[in-house]
């Protein structure tokens, strides 16, 4: 595979048409990876997903990450999985990262969800995809609520960034209740520049709208080695004629 993977994130609300409709969405376009809140699941299984890896808690499980693409490892952060938040490890033959997917239920206090996650962000995430059921004009809606300040609290306290884009549609829309941004995609300082193709599109019957991004897994830099020098091979008597000659020019420099 190359070194670019297509990351969907969608709340699919439980419905199980939306969540079949989100799988052929997802095998038309080939995602590799996808990140759900309020997914569908029938006998422990996402409906539409049900020949792929997928790690969540069941029936009523609150979030869940689906793995499609056969060439990408994963490795399911079994610590971190809640009702409402997961957590895995993929590696593609670049590099192995975590990748996150949480659901913020309205019935219950943010700060729940924002503990779930803080000692997953403690580690070397570099996405997450998130429902926060918030409102903050990070990721551009006309002003914040106090839900939405306390996730930018966190924002802060992990230097994280909000790919949200301006001028799209908005994330959430339902018929008498209006349109939001609550649809949250988080990454961290080392994604910056890295994720692509960020947008927003009407594919399922759910009431929230489908976001679709490219990460780059680019191969992390080696570390800097020692230089180290064949001091045996030197050819002293040269080296002491060269400074010896050019003494004067070095003092002259100084």
């Amino acid at each position: 595979m190359t070194g670019t993977i297509k990351i969907v994130q969608h709340n699919l609300n439980k419905q199980r048409i939306a969540s079949q409709q989100l799988a052929d969405s997802c095998k038309g376009n080939r995602a590799d990876l996808v990140l759900l809140q309020e997914p569908g699941v029938s006998q422990g299984k996402i409906v539409g997903f049900e020949s792929y890896r997928q790690v969540h808690l069941g029936n009523n499980a609150g979030a869940a990450i689906v793995i499609m693409n056969k060439d990408i490892q994963m490795l399911n952060l079994e610590q971190y999985k809640t009702d409402y938040t997961v957590a895995v490890s993929i590696r593609t033959r670049e590099q192995a990262v975590i990748v996150v997917s949480s659901y913020f239920k309205y019935s219950l206090p943010t700060n729940v969800f924002i503990e779930q996650l803080r000692p997953i962000l403690d580690r070397e995430v570099r996405t997450a995809g998130a429902d926060v059921n918030g409102h903050s004009t990070l990721w551009h809606s006309p002003e914040s609520n106090e839900r939405g300040r306390q996730v930018e609290n966190l924002v802060e306290d992990y230097l994280l960034h909000t790919v949200n884009q301006r001028g799209t549609m908005s994330t959430y829309d339902r018929p008498g209740m209006g349109s939001s941004n609550i649809d949250v995609t988080l990454i961290t300082s080392g994604m910056i520049g890295q994720v692509t193709n960020w947008s927003v599109t009407n594919d399922t019957d759910s009431d929230h709208r489908v976001i679709s991004f490219d990460a780059v897994m680019a191969r992390p830099c080696p570390e800097p080695g020692t230089i180290s020098y064949r001091t045996d091979k030197a050819d002293w008597t040269k080296m002491t004629a060269y400074l010896v000659n050019h003494v004067g020019d070095i003092i002259a420099n100084d």
